[in-house]
């Protein structure tokens, strides 16, 4: 059994993270990272923030901070913070219109406008890893593309044999993951 980070995800302690460049506003951002089955990342200590400041090339970008009534909390997360890092006169509210949290290019964590758009880093557990070496892992399942063309009744043969079966398909992102635009079977 080995714990792992798939494709474009980066290990870091017991967590999984994935830069996105791409600008979104904070709930388009949370959303994306939800479809990815993370969240948009908290920071737990001093050498997470720097992990993550190296991961954006100290760039600006969105964490999953956000105020309810003025009291800032990591979404979907009801317990205090125990460690911080906000920027002098941070949060401020400014025209009270600030409701998200975004790390600053200089590393100091800054209330902004949701509306705003920003890159992103979204943050999972490390899943574990079942899988054989020659096989990939997404979400915590195993896949194996096998060359050649078989009917359905053989590859499903093929599967069993390596103790597997067929690919059922859950969700789109799954759909995108094994391409399946392509004919697998005759």
């Amino acid at each position: 059994m080995t714990q792992s980070c798939d494709g474009d995800w980066v290990r870091y302690g017991d967590s999984c993270y994935r830069y996105y460049t791409s600008q979104m506003r904070w709930m388009d951002a949370f959303k994306t990272c939800q479809s990815d089955n993370g969240f948009l990342t908290d920071i737990e200590n001093a050498d997470e923030q720097a992990f993550l400041q190296n991961l954006t090339d100290g760039g600006e970008f969105w964490i999953g901070a956000s105020d309810c009534a003025g009291i800032w909390l990591w979404y979907g997360s009801t317990q205090p913070w125990g460690f911080t890092k906000w920027d002098t006169h941070q949060p401020d509210n400014f025209r009270n219109n600030e409701h998200c949290g975004e790390i600053r290019p200089h590393g100091m964590w800054n209330d902004f406008p949701c509306s705003h758009t920003r890159p992103f880093v979204c943050k999972r557990k490390v899943t574990l890893s079942f899988c054989d070496k020659t096989w990939s892992t997404r979400g915590g399942r195993c896949y194996k593309r096998f060359p050649g063309t078989l009917t359905w009744i053989n590859a499903l043969k093929l599967c069993q044999s390596n103790s597997a079966t067929l690919v059922n398909i859950e969700n789109f992102a799954e759909q995108t993951y094994v391409n399946v635009n392509h004919k697998i079977w005759n």
